[in-house]
């Protein structure tokens, strides 16, 4: 089967609520740095808009530092498009919720004051606990098996790359009634979309 039923799905009427998942695969590279993969969402049930993929540039020494730094980049990100959503008239009021998949990383993020566990991350990487402060971000925790951003980290089995692929499209799994069946209409239809979509 190939690719030509698929596109982005962006749905209207559900308000412009940013969300956000962000996965991280430790010591993946030839030289053991860790890779980031981040994925935007506007809306429940919409494709992610925009999605990074990048090589860390330093070396995590285990994989809850590795999300660590994943999520501060993703932070970065979710920053920027609030203050773009604001400028286009769609501030956001409340937090703009990032999905992780690590639950020590989560820990590591909302009891800060670790001491001798976390004196080795660099201050920079503490920007994501300021906006926890503040209120502009809120972290939450979603299983692997739902982390949308894992397509974009490490090679995956067939029915996990269907299945997340379909959700970043935004089109949940969609199954399609071929061309030459003889019906006219082409039928989609949606499955349940994970917690991510939940308002």
């Amino acid at each position: 089967m190939g690719t030509k039923h698929l596109g982005l799905l962006l749905s209207g009427g559900e308000g412009v609520k940013l969300y956000c998942t962000v996965d991280a695969s430790y010591a993946s590279h030839s030289d053991f740095k860790s890779h980031t993969g981040c994925t935007l969402h506007l809306g429940r049930h919409s494709a992610s808009f925009r999605s990074l993929t990048k090589k860390q540039t330093v070396m995590a020494d285990s994989s809850t530092v590795a999300e660590y730094i994943g999520i501060h980049l993703a932070a970065k990100e979710v920053m920027w498009t609030r203050n773009f959503l604001f400028e286009l008239g769609f501030e956001q009021l409340q937090a703009t919720t990032v999905f992780e998949d690590n639950q020590s990383t989560i820990k590591l993020i909302s009891k800060p004051g670790n001491g001798n566990k976390t004196k080795h991350i660099d201050l920079r990487f503490n920007f994501i606990r300021d906006q926890v402060a503040q209120n502009t971000i809120q972290i939450e925790y979603l299983p692997t098996t739902e982390m949308i951003s894992d397509i974009l980290t490490k090679p995956l089995g067939t029915s996990s790359f269907v299945y997340l692929r379909s959700l970043l499209l935004g089109t949940s799994k969609a199954e399609l009634i071929p061309e030459d069946s003889g019906m006219t209409n082409r039928v989609v239809r949606q499955l349940s979309f994970p917690k991510i979509c939940k308002t």
